[in-house]
């Protein structure tokens, strides 16, 4: 097989590969020999991590023996509902010589409200960001789903780039969990309480996943993926320079809008208007 020179090539080049084209996703190891041969160049599986961490490239999570998951959508902050928390008890005990406890009853402060949705964009005022709404019934997903790269998948995703270029570890944690994405679907991975009873309140019975190492996973790149990023990179030159790897949450609005006042217009034709790839533009899409 010849080499290439260039990304657009390299596209040419994917397209008349019989074996690729049969493949739905790639192993993070085959991704990068995947690209090497189709770049011409060598890539690491510490590119592969890089590329997802800049926004570049979609790294999904094929769930074989599937996990309990909470599920849930993208609302409007006009669908977002309230509830305030229960009252701060500003009581003091005062213990007297006698030994009886005189309680000084101070007035009560509501805590703040707290909205039934999590705020997936914090660089926009609150009503033009998106929420995501999960349910509270746990269920199973299995499959292939998308890393959202926001949540404790992001520091899975960091913590194997280290491991991949030095001997250090990446030691933080997200009390969110993971998030997954599989079309307009999200999911939060749950793990059950070890000392839980089978009689107890199923709902009360999960807490968030605080990693992609607390179920079986495989970490793949989706063939579709990869051919986005590849017409990512024949537009390269595009892309000012400074360009921040993901979308903000101003960017995300007009281009919603745009695809509802225009669908006819291809997440290509989109991606070269913002300089990203149209994996993104889709994810964005959903």
């Amino acid at each position: 097989m010849s080499k290439t020179n260039g990304a657009g090539e390299g596209i040419i080049m994917a397209l008349g590969t019989k074996l690729f084209q049969l493949k739905e996703w790639l192993t993070i190891r085959d991704t990068a020999r995947q690209l090497t041969s189709m770049l011409n160049e060598d890539v690491s599986e510490a590119d592969i991590y890089q590329l997802a961490l800049d926004g570049n490239l979609i790294i999904s999570a094929y769930l074989p023996n599937g996990v309990d998951a909470k599920k849930g959508r993208l609302v409007q902050y006009e669908e977002v509902k309230w509830r305030e928390l229960p009252e701060l008890d500003d009581s003091e005990f005062i213990k007297r010589p006698d030994g009886k406890i005189d309680v000084i009853h101070k007035k009560t402060k509501p805590l703040i409200h707290m909205p039934d949705a999590l705020l997936i964009d914090d660089d926009v005022p609150a009503r033009e960001a998106r929420w995501l709404r999960l349910e509270e019934q746990v269920s199973r997903i299995d499959g292939l789903w998308d890393l959202v790269m926001m949540g404790a998948e992001r520091l899975d995703i960091q913590h194997l780039l280290l491991q991949e270029i030095s001997e250090l570890s990446y030691d933080y944690i997200n009390l969110e969990g993971v998030f997954l994405i599989n079309g307009d679907i999200w999911a939060n991975p749950q793990a059950r309480f070890k000392d839980d009873k089978p009689n107890k309140d199923e709902k009360n019975s999960f807490y968030p996943a605080g990693s992609l190492d607390r179920f079986d996973h495989v970490l793949v790149v989706k063939q579709s993926s990869i051919l986005d990023f590849l017409a990512f990179l024949n537009n390269r030159d595009k892309k000012p320079k400074g360009r921040p790897s993901k979308l903000s949450g101003k960017e995300i609005a007009e281009i919603k809008k745009l695809h509802k006042e225009q669908p006819k217009l291809t997440a290509e034709m989109i991606a070269n208007q913002y300089s990203v790839s149209a994996s993104l533009i889709r994810q964005e899409w959903n």
